[in-house]
């Protein structure tokens, strides 16, 4: 049983599960990194071969342009 070095796995009613320390999610069976940013209330999540980044619990995201720094997705 195998979810890469920082996961834990087990198996339950024969199938594995993989549990992944806070800031890494599950990608291709293994606990991997995910990185949205410092963001507090940004939630990563990988799915197959990308990133997603959602706004946690009690968030939304805010979204604008603006010139100087250019498209702004964070949470608030």
């Amino acid at each position: 049983c195998d979810c890469g070095p920082l996961g834990n796995c087990t198996f339950v009613n024969g199938s594995k599960i993989c549990k992944c320390p806070e800031g890494y999610s599950i990608r291709d069976s293994k606990c991997e990194k995910c990185d949205c940013g410092k963001d507090e209330s940004t939630l990563c999540i990988l799915r197959y071969s990308y990133k997603e980044c959602r706004c946690k619990k009690n968030y939304s995201e805010r979204t604008g342009y603006f010139p100087k720094y250019g498209k702004d997705t964070r949470c608030a």
